[in-house]
Formats: structure tokens, C-alpha cells, sequence
């Protein structure tokens, strides 16, 4: 899927400098592996790193989500990265390893990194927070410092995005339905909802945003595509950040009303970039 697509699959039709004008004011962070700042998609972008990078499958995945949110201009218009809020200020705290990504670490061990980090997060003025990990067994008593995190950063005024994961829609367990908590699944090219995309259900907190064959930052500084839902819950968070910055009155609720519509909740970020604001249309 070339990057075009994936914007106009969200409702979104501009130039990267168009949206590095409009993302100026933006803070987003990113809680993942640590991400590869000497990669050139992201040489110049504003990447505040909370800890040192992270190797390994964790530390490639930041620096493939990084680059769905930000990356330099010529890139963003050959289609190699999205760079969705392009010019934005990236907070990347790399507290996820690949043991957490494989489900190697205990959901405590796990919990208390990602609570640490959350509400350093907030503390450095971000509002919409990113995990790059779903929640296993949320309903477990083992997550209770980070919900009680969770909890403290929605009293800030903050919001947490998890992926639902990549289990496949006839996955058992339910999405993490904490308060504060927006689960995002996947949706493909066609429209519909991925294959590998878990809770394919209408549930209050679970929204969709495009995560399949979606242009980044790849290994040894290369480009690649990459398909998943930390893909989608990543543009989610952009565009809900974008569009809390052009509505900073309006609450969470209404934000996320405004940008996933019904009846499945698909991301429509058209309202971010009306056409009268459009300063070219890309083409790839």
C-alpha cells in the first residue's frame, strides 16, 4: 500500500509540509523500544529519547512507529514513511524490550515500566500516549500500577492508545476496557477490518485505523512495509493529536467521536484537513 493511500483510506489528502505546518504545536509519546534517531527518515525531526535505544525487534519497531508520525519531507512525499504529523515533537520512551514484545516478562514487571513511563510522559506535557504492546489479561491484578497510571494521567487530561493486538478476530480474550484506555484494531485497503486484527466487535473503546502494508523506517536504514495493529494505533494517536491541538476545548469523548464514526468506528481524519485547507494533493 503506497503512502497515498493509506492517507486517503483515513480521509486525509495533503503535502507533508502542509502537515508539518498544522502539527507544530503537537506532543505525542511514543512508549516502545528506542528508536534509531540516526535513521535517515528521521534526521532533523524533533525526537525527545527518555533512555538510550533498545536493539532488537523492540528498537526496529520504534523506529518504524516514529516514522509513521514524523520524517523528513522528501521521504514523506516519495512514499517511504507516512510522517503523519510531520513537524510534530516525538517523546520517545523506550522502556518496551523484545521480552516484552514476546511475552517473555511478567505483566507485573511489564506494568511497572510502562506506569513509570506514562506519567513521565505526562509529565513532559504529552496528551496522547502510545503503547506499542497490547494488554494482555487486563483483568489481571498484576496491572495495577500501571492502571492506577492510567487512571492519574485521564485526571490530567490524557489519553492512552493501545493496539488490539494481532490475534485474529475469534481471539478470546476481551479488549482492555479500562477507563482512559482506546484499543485500535486494523482495516486494510478494502476497507474492512484486517484478518490478523483482534476484537473484530463493536465495543465502546475499540476503533480501527488503517495497519496493513503501511510505509516506514526498516532495518539498516533501509524502507520497508509493515502490517499490524501497533501500525494503527500509532496513525490513531497522530490524528487524534492533531485534531486535539486544532480543539484543545474539547474533551477526549469528543475527540475520538468526531474522528472514528459509526457505526464501526473506521478513522475519517477528513475533518482534520477539509479541502478548502488542502495544499496539493500527494501523488505517488
Amino acid at each position: 500500500m503506497s503512502r497515498s493511500l493509506v492517507l486517503r483510506q483515513a480521509g486525509i489528502g495533503v503535502s507533508p509540509g502542509h502537515v508539518r505546518g498544522s502539527a507544530a504545536c503537537a506532543r505525542i509519546a511514543l512508549l516502545d523500544g528506542g528508536a534509531d534517531l540516526a535513521h535517515p527518515a528521521l534526521a532533523g525531526e524533533r525526537i525527545v529519547t527518555a533512555a538510550g535505544a533498545v536493539p532488537g525487534r523492540a528498537g526496529a519497531h520504534a523506529t518504524f512507529c516514529a516514522s509513521l508520525l514524523v520524517g523528513n519531507d522528501d521521504d514523506a512525499r516519495e512514499g517511504r514513511v507516512l510522517a503523519l504529523c510531520a513537524g510534530a515533537t516525538i517523546f520517545n520512551f523506550a522502556v518496551i524490550d523484545d521480552a516484552m514484545l514476546e511475552g517473555r516478562a511478567s505483566i507485573a514487571a511489564t506494568a511497572d515500566a510502562l506506569a513509570r513511563a506514562l506519567r513521565q510522559a505526562v509529565d513532559a506535557g504529552c496528551r496522547t500516549i502510545v503503547f506499542s504492546s497490547e494488554l494482555l489479561q487486563a483483568d489481571s491484578a498484576h496491572w495495577r500500577s500501571l492502571r492506577d497510571a492510567v487512571q492519574w494521567a485521564r485526571a490530567q487530561g490524557a489519553i492512552v492508545v493501545v493496539p488490539a493486538g494481532n490475534h485474529g478476530a475469534g481471539w478470546g480474550q476481551s479488549p482492555c476496557a479500562w477507563p482512559g484506555i482506546l484499543v485500535v484494531g486494523s482495516i486494510g485497503a478494502s476497507g474492512n477490518i484486517s484478518e490478523f486484527s483482534a476484537h473484530a466487535r463493536r465495543l465502546p473503546n475499540v476503533v480501527y485505523a488503517p495497519g496493513e502494508l503501511v510505509p516506514g523506517a526498516g532495518p539498516g536504514h533501509g524502507y520497508e512495509l509493515r502490517s499490524g495493529t501497533s501500525f494503527a494505533a500509532v496513525l490513531a494517536a497522530g490524528a487524534l493529536e492533531l485534531l486535539r491541538v486544532m480543539r484543545p476545548a474539547d474533551a477526549w469523548p469528543d475527540l475520538v467521536a468526531t474522528l472514528f464514526k459509526p457505526p464501526w468506528r473506521f478513522l475519517d481524519a477528513s475533518v482534520l484537513f477539509p479541502p478548502t485547507r488542502l495544499a496539493q494533493e500527494i501523488t505517488i
